[in-house]
């Protein structure tokens, strides 16, 4: 009887020479660069300093010599580019792509993460650099190359499929997947996303997306290295074919010479081919690799998951990551670098990126429904569209780029907020004035100054837009001046209303893509309420649907559904976590980082035992009660009132809607702290199902 080591022993020598079974490979070299639309330089910094002459150079390099290629993906870049590039090299390029030499790639404006992002934004920066391809060059991508973001969404095969690429190359996925992947040679899989029924071709590089190393210090024993590091990569993929990929962060900024060392390689082992046996080794682009894989006629495995949390091997980027034989010794665990702090790093400018996507929309609706009037907003468009696509880049919206680019995004997204509110302004005037636009007071895009107006007249008009496809039931809230009361008109009507301190509440019914203007009429103040702190008893909110208690010591009990008298429990703290501090700032996988969140040892709860509560709402529209925590942190939990006419258009989302609102800031001053908010609540629901981007929305 053979024993399980004979057995083991038997598979591995099996393993190990099952590439020499198989027929003569080809490693498809693939010369890229990896720019980043931002990170530590601002986008525009990494242009002058380091893109342009990537561009200028490649393009010497590839007209120099018919064998070369190269693959590009950053959009924006290539944009930019071309509004300087000579007529001559415009040529040029064009003459490349024809000719094979030059293949563009992924398509987007930017390479977007696809954790924090949201459907909108990503199609829109889709659109963007699939339009100026198509229109500056008539190129359509077929491959999707997305090696950097930190995970992969199930949302992205569905995307791509849709979008008819052929491919789609991914790297970031947690380590201990992709050694398995490795050992049971599934790097390369269909990938489908079942709820669209929708699949793509994947392909995940198996180390990272730099240059491998290669040692040695003459050609010979370069080649050599190279040839035995191929040889052990073919081991993990099914055919015949290795994507080998060549290039790094920023890399060939002088062309010519960064080709010398790998063309001498190359050129070695082809001249030596009694000692590279059954191997060609060739650069080429992603369309050549795939046609190459299509055509062997090999039976791949399918997958529908996705790759979050991105968990990067620690250490990070080392050896230990590939183990004895390139596989780990051990899996990946509790010590290892779990990227997910970035899923709520930098909340401010995410929060920026959505109002910035929010009205871009809103802007293009108008300018769908309203041509005739939108002449001169193109530009205004287009500045939206390219802020919004740039923002979309991996280390734009997921909050971990330098301090002086996230100064530079953020001042990118005010200022295209700032004109994208006064083009919607202006076409409002015109779509609600008429011919009479021009003599009509001008819609202002600052609500805080139209408002501020109250001071000194009598009536304000607000103009409200629904840029959804459906009527709609839904709360305005608006935000007063000081000691200023109004009333809410539609004409003669007085729409329904409440104001709670200096915000008044209206509610609306608002026609699909249509815009409604309210009026507010200042009134004289009854007289305010004098809300009462309650301390050591139990408070209740509710409105007919939904009621939420607060128990004796003040803090959230119990949420009850009161069309069928089901209770849960539910229940909410603010804690504080030290973080750690790493040994290497420059290390990403070494403590807590914009990354990782990785607390040191310990929580401290902030929420104290007992909380008052200020009732400040009682209905009829809206109940609401608030709390103060600490001296910064302040919370608040409201209710609204369904709407009891809302046959016909949207679901009252309102009969089972409760508002959580929390303003936290300024933090103290020690260092390493961060402060979390944990929402607990009882479900029978006993899996979580992802599907799309926005994966860990947080604003």
């Amino acid at each position: 009887m053979m024993s399980w080591s004979s057995v083991v022993c038997c598979l591995l020598l099996l393993y190990g020479s099952m590439r020499s079974c198989r027929g003569a490979a080809t490693v498809h070299v693939i010369p890229h660069s990896h720019c980043d639309a931002g990170y530590r330089k601002t986008f525009q910094g990494y242009f002058a300093d380091d893109v342009k002459s990537i561009l200028d150079s490649v393009l010497e390099a590839l007209q120099g010599d018919q064998g070369k290629r190269f693959v590009w993906e950053e959009v924006s870049y290539l944009s930019l580019w071309w509004q300087q590039a000579s007529q001559e090299q415009k040529d040029a390029i064009r003459k490349l792509h024809a000719a094979g030499q030059l293949e563009f790639i992924g398509g987007g404006w930017v390479m977007h993460d696809e954790a924090v992002t949201t459907l909108r934004g990503v199609l829109n920066q889709m659109t963007q650099g699939l339009i100026f391809l198509n229109t500056t060059l008539g190129v359509r991508p077929r491959v999707g190359w997305h090696i950097d973001p930190f995970g992969h969404s199930s949302f992205t095969p569905q995307l791509f499929s849709l979008l008819n690429y052929d491919m789609f190359v991914l790297n970031r996925i947690p380590d201990n997947v992709k050694q398995e992947m490795k050992r049971n040679r599934e790097l390369e899989f269909h990938w489908h996303n079942p709820l669209f029924n929708q699949t793509i071709f994947a392909h995940v590089l198996d180390s990272h997306y730099s240059t491998p190393v290669i040692i040695g210090f003459t050609t010979e024993e370069k080649a050599r290295y190279f040839f035995d590091t191929c040889q052990k990569r073919l081991q993990w993929y099914k055919t015949d074919n290795l994507l080998l990929p060549f290039g790094n962060d920023f890399h060939f900024q002088d062309a010519p010479s960064d080709f010398k060392e790998m063309d001498e390689i190359l050129k070695y082992i082809a001249d030596h081919p009694n000692n590279f046996p059954n191997i060609t080794v060739r650069y080429s682009t992603l369309s050549e690799y795939f046609d190459a894989v299509s055509k062997s006629g090999v039976a791949f495995t399918q997958r529908e998951d996705d790759f979050f949390p991105y968990i990067a091997c620690s250490p990070c980027f080392s050896e230990a990551c590939e183990g004895v034989d390139g596989f780990l010794t051990v899996p990946c665990g509790i010590s290892d670098s779990f990227w997910s702090g970035f899923y709520t790093s930098k909340p401010a400018q995410k929060l920026l990126v959505r109002e910035l996507e929010a009205s871009l929309h809103a802007l293009e609706q108008l300018n769908a429904m309203y041509p005739n009037l939108a002449n001169s907003l193109e530009d205004s468009l287009s500045l939206a569209r390219n802020t919004s696509g740039l923002l979309q880049h991996h280390d734009a919206i997921t909050g971990t780029s330098y301090p002086d680019c996230y100064t530079d995004y953020n001042e990118r997204l005010g200022r295209a907020i700032r004109v994208t509110f006064s083009s919607i302004a202006t076409l409002k005037s015109s779509v609600l004035c008429g011919e009479n636009a021009s003599r009509a007071p001008a819609l202002q895009s600052d609500g805080e100054t139209v408002l501020r107006g109250l001071t000194n007249t009598n009536r304000v008009v607000v103009v409200v837009q629904n840029s959804l496809e459906t009527t709609r039931n839904t709360y305005i809230r608006i935000s007063l001046p000081d000691s200023i009361c109004v009333k809410a008109m539609n004409r003669s009507e007085e729409l329904p209303s409440q104001q709670v301190d200096d915000v008044v509440y209206v509610a609306v019914h608002l026609q699909p893509m249509a815009l409604q203007a309210i009026w507010l009429e200042k009134m004289k103040c009854r007289n305010k309420l004098s809300y009462q702190t309650r301390v050591g008893e139990s408070v209740e909110i509710s409105n007919r649907d939904l009621r939420l208690e607060f128990n004796d010591t003040g803090h959230l009990s119990t949420w009850t559904d009161l069309r069928t008298g089901v209770s849960h429990h539910l229940s909410h703290l603010y804690l504080q976590e030290a973080e750690k501090e790493g040994l290497d700032e420059e290390n990403v996988c070494d403590g807590t980082n914009v990354y990782t969140f990785v607390p040191d040892s310990g929580r401290t709860v902030l929420t104290p035992k007992i909380i008052p509560i200020r009732v400040t709402a009682s209905g009829p529209l809206v109940w609401e009660v608030q709390q103060q925590i600490n001296t910064y942190i302040n919370t608040t939990w409201r209710l609204f009132a369904p709407f009891s006419n809302s046959t016909g258009s949207s679901p009252d989302i309102f009969s089972m809607f409760a508002e959580w609102q929390s303003k936290v800031g300024p933090l103290p001053s020690e260092p390493h702290n961060s402060v979390l908010s944990q929402l607990q609540t009882e479900t029978d629901v006993t899996s979580f199902t992802t599907y799309a981007s926005g994966y860990y929305p947080v604003v």
